[in-house]
């Protein structure tokens, strides 16, 4: 039995041509676009409207945080609930952070709560 041996050669697709590179970046021009589309669509009117909104919303989360502090001193109430996360942050211990939490429901209304 004899081995026939071909002679290795590199063998080339003549037909391949390679892609050319592109000259614009797909993804800048794709965002600016669609940046320049939002823009458009929207309106001076909408603008307005949008600070508008804003300004009222703002006004009306003011109004709701004077009714909250007539009902409860706020002030009071982030203090207490500063030193429950102090206490709570203190121990590990399943039990005794429910006893911690128990005694500051306990006294939410000596503090005025």
């Amino acid at each position: 039995m004899t081995k026939v041996t071909v002679p290795k050669t590199n063998v080339r697709n003549i037909r391949y041509e390679p892609a050319p590179a592109p000259k614009v970046n797909v993804w800048a021009v794709r965002n600016s676009a669609m940046l320049q589309k939002q823009q458009e669509q929207k309106l001076p009117e909408t603008l307005e409207n949008t600070a508008n909104l804003q300004s009222s919303d703002f006004a009306e989360i003011g109004k709701e945080f004077k009714t909250l502090n007539s009902l409860i001193d706020i002030n009071k109430f982030l203090l207490a609930i500063k030193t429950l996360n102090i206490k709570l942050a203190s121990t590990n211990d399943r039990m005794q952070r429910f006893q911690i939490f128990f005694e500051f429901t306990q006294n939410l209304e000596s503090h005025g709560f």
